[in-house]
């Protein structure tokens, strides 16, 4: 999890209970070394600045998601990559559901649950995962997050959640393992695990893990059963 004493290690270990000036003081560290001197105006440095400012009050971006901008088409190839994990016929609620890509790729019969943190279309259940928000739904066969674990500050909860539901779960994440700790605050996660130890805190919120596999140069893909 990167150098021993870099200030984001210790930010990522500090969750939003610690309390606000202590966070603040962390980050004000990671800006600047992250940053160098004089530019601390650019682009960059500002919304390095604003997520700094979520992340030390434990909020949700809920700037960022509501913005179809941020919502990158580049993320299909991963939506694709995990519907074929699905089986024709389930239903299948995609936690995070952003652009929805995943339902385009989806087999025959299948039944798509949109939520996320914002309404992406009539159907959307909307949920701050951050708050503990999320759908109560009996069969469902498959639950999808992609891209979303890294930006949950609880990660124990919400994967108790998602074993909850008694379904198939295909989660993808970006472990340490490809993305070290001092990027991680620049990208808004607010999380740190590396592939072990993401597959022992699925276990210890009551998953199987059934298998880890890497799905392009920073991404795996967890499948697992409640």
């Amino acid at each position: 999890m990167g150098k021993p004493g870099y200030p984001v290690r210790k930010l990522l270990a500090i969750m939003p209970g610690a309390g606000f000036l202590r966070r603040t003081r962390v980050f004000s560290e990671v800006s600047r070394r992250l940053f160098p001197q004089g530019a601390q105006n650019s682009q960059s440095s500002a919304e390095y600045l604003r997520k700094q400012r979520l992340i030390a009050g434990g909020e949700t971006d809920y700037e960022r998601w509501t913005n179809g901008v941020s919502l990158d088409p580049a993320w299909n190839g991963r939506a694709q990559c995990v519907a074929r994990q699905v089986e024709a016929g389930s239903v299948v609620l995609d936690l995070g559901a952003g652009d929805m890509a995943i339902e385009r790729f989806l087999p025959p019969e299948c039944t798509y649950i949109p939520c996320d943190l914002t309404r992406r279309d009539s159907r959307t259940i909307v949920c701050d995962f951050n708050r503990g928000e999320f759908p109560k739904l009996e069969t469902i066969s498959v639950v999808t997050a992609l891209g979303v674990l890294e930006y949950i500050y609880d990660a124990r909860r919400f994967l108790v959640a998602l074993a909850g539901y008694r379904a198939k779960i295909l989660l993808t994440y970006s472990p340490t393992d490809f993305t070290p700790v001092p990027k991680r605050i620049y990208h808004g996660w607010v999380n740190s695990f590396s592939q072990k130890e993401l597959a022992r805190e699925a276990e210890m919120a009551g998953l199987r893990v059934k298998s880890i596999q890497q799905i392009d140069q920073r991404q795996v893909l967890v499948s697992a059963l409640a």
